[in-house]
């Protein structure tokens, strides 16, 4: 898994405007952080017809002219909070794989697999953020070729993994081709969540996950 950004969490963002004075001057990395998080709280909220300039300042408190100073385009701030999301995905997957024994063969397949599904990444919020921009990429040729530049190392990642665990059972598999059943199936829980979150939880949705590896010999032991 490639290295993340080292960039202020949602989290701290939000907690620092909290306990700023009204009129501080924020740093210019901290109000750019400020902004994709009302961008992301308008695209949960709203949807695409919530992420405009005048909602997004009016979330963040901020003037309209104030957004376009970090980001001239609203393209720019859609394809922002996409990179913004996946990073927020790649930090959740690291930690993962930071807090597993590199010497079981498994652990790095498990981690991404629970990575996906942590309270930190799949809930209300994030999930309704990213089915938002989903449905823009099928139109914005730029969302798209951002989607395709983070979707690759992932599925990537999972490959690696993939093979790893089917090498120590003495497997031949085809593993990119696992790699992009399993993050379909990902995605397509997080959006059957997003639909209808009585369906199932992270515990189930899990689940669905390692039976697909266990259909292809991978019989991986949940934590």
């Amino acid at each position: 898994m490639a290295d993340t950004p080292d960039v202020p969490s949602y989290a701290t963002v939000d907690a620092a405007n909290r306990s700023a004075p009204r009129f501080s001057r924020l740093s210019p990395e901290a109000r750019r952080q400020e902004i994709l998080l009302a961008a992301r709280r308008c695209l949960a909220r709203s949807g695409v017809a919530g992420f405009t300039v005048a909602e997004i300042a009016a979330t963040a408190g901020i003037s309209n002219g104030l957004i376009g100073h970090y980001f001239p385009t609203k393209d720019d701030l859609l394809v922002a909070t996409y990179e913004a999301e996946a990073t927020r995905l790649l930090v959740a997957t690291r930690a993962a794989l930071e807090s597993n024994d590199d010497s079981d063969s498994d652990f790095r397949l498990r981690a991404l697999v629970d990575s996906a599904f942590c309270p930190e990444i799949f809930n209300a919020e994030t999930v309704a953020t990213w089915l938002a921009l989903w449905g823009q990429v099928c139109t914005n040729p730029t969302l798209r070729k951002a989607h395709a530049e983070i979707y690759a190392p992932y599925r990537r990642a999972f490959s690696r993994a993939i093979t790893r665990a089917a090498d120590a059972r003495g497997l031949s598999l085809e593993s990119d081709a696992i790699a992009f059943d399993m993050s379909a199936l990902i995605d397509g829980l997080w959006l059957d969540w997003a639909l209808d979150p009585t369906l199932f939880d992270a515990a189930a949705a899990r689940a669905s996950c390692y039976r697909l590896l266990a259909a292809h010999g991978l019989d991986l032991k949940q934590d």
